[in-house]
């Protein structure tokens, strides 16, 4: 809505990187990991928006290795910033006390070698996306808060060891998508879940043909009405994701930086 932006200096392009709300400072933070060519491990900086300090390095960090994490950006949900690792661990930066955790995966059947594995963002809640058979077959699983099982442990406990413990979340399988998603398929091709309506539909998107794809779950569980939203594009691309759009009245000049203004092209 502001149509600010904000230049970040970098010496590098770091290979993996995030941003994400620190609720309980109330500030903006992005992350930031380099290769360190003395330690061979790697260099974990942090940007607060707003603070005027620039990129602080962090110290005192379990030496970590980025390219664990496959060069993705970090999904920021529930106060920390998370990546899956090449053995599909799950990593979590906590933007509070900015100490790297894992929490634990979902319980499935043991993956198949040409098996896939996806973090993402659906309904405001942390999502592991597993596509199988060539990626023509995905299921969803969704990281829920147990309300019934956290009042049953203790209207005290510690939120955050409660989270990164899951001592009252659940993964809960949400989605079984058992055909092929696109009509022009391709096996390079990776359709993207990306958003859920406010209806409970998911939408979907091609990276290759930019197309969009509503499913909408019937009676019938596993069994889902498709529709096409877009007739995409008319010639081949690699788009990395589709994000959904989200308002905001946040400025970043008034956090207290020095902000550019995107022009506006009308055709």
């Amino acid at each position: 809505m502001k149509r600010e932006y904000l230049n970040l200096p970098i010496q590098e392009e770091p290979t993996v990187c995030g941003f994400g709300y620190d609720t309980s400072a109330g500030v903006y933070k992005v992350v930031r990991m380099d290769p360190d060519r003395v330690t061979r491990g790697d260099m974990v900086h942090v940007y607060t928006v707003g603070s005027g300090v620039g990129w602080r390095r962090k110290e005192n960090i379990a030496q970590m290795r980025c390219s664990r994490f496959g060069g993705f950006t970090g999904i920021p949900c529930n106060g920390a910033l998370h990546w899956l690792d090449y053995k599909n661990r799950i990593w979590t930066f906590d933007l509070a006390d900015e100490e790297f955790r894992c929490i634990p995966s979902p319980q499935f059947q043991l993956a198949a070698v040409n098996d896939h594995f996806e973090l993402r963002l659906l309904g405001e809640c942390l999502s592991l996306v597993h596509y199988k058979d060539s990626r023509t077959i995905l299921d969803i699983w969704l990281l829920k808060r147990n309300d019934k099982e956290r009042k049953r442990n203790n209207s005290t406990v510690n939120e955050k060891l409660d989270y990164y413990k899951l001592s009252s979340w659940n993964w809960s399988k949400e989605f079984s998508l058992t055909e092929v998603l696109c009509e022009h398929y391709d096996p390079v091709d990776i359709v993207d879940p990306f958003a859920l309506t406010k209806n409970g539909e998911l939408l979907l998107f091609s990276r290759t043909t930019t197309e969009v794809y509503r499913y909408t779950m019937k009676s019938t569980k596993s069994v889902y009405d498709k529709e096409k939203l877009n007739d995409g594009a008319h010639v081949r691309l690699y788009v990395r994701t589709a994000m959904p759009y989200k308002k905001s009245f946040v400025s970043l000049k008034d956090l207290g930086e020095d902000v550019k203004i995107f022009d506006l092209v009308t055709r």
